[in-house]
């Protein structure tokens, strides 16, 4: 998990019924997405046309939440494991991986070669 790069995204839950929630005077689409257990990110999806709200109009929502969701992974590489896995302190842990590694490499060469 560190190696991950992260961002919290909107997530819609399991329950994929879309539901309708009436606009009151004085509502928010944040306010709407508290209330009915949404993201605001989930009321622009499912209502693109929606510019500015007022009093009547439905939304139609799903509930949702906001996550903590893995978006994409850094580079992998003996000396960001090392950066990121050496609680130690270590300061040739990167040098030790590399060892390893290569010793791993020669040893499936080997087995292969058979």
């Amino acid at each position: 998990m560190r190696m991950a790069n992260f961002d919290y995204r909107s997530v819609a839950d399991a329950d994929r019924h879309v539901y309708e929630a009436d606009v009151k005077a004085g509502d928010s689409l944040d306010r709407i997405a508290k209330t009915h257990g949404t993201t605001v990110g989930i009321l622009k999806k499912l209502n693109p046309s929606v510019g500015t709200l007022r009093h009547g109009h439905t939304l139609k929502y799903q509930k949702a939440s906001i996550q903590r969701v893995i978006v994409g992974w850094r580079q992998i590489s003996t000396v960001s494991i090392a950066l990121r896995y050496n609680g130690g302190g270590d300061p040739n842990y990167a040098k030790k991986l590399d060892y390893a590694l290569a010793l791993m490499r020669n040893r499936r060469a080997a087995v292969c070669a058979q």
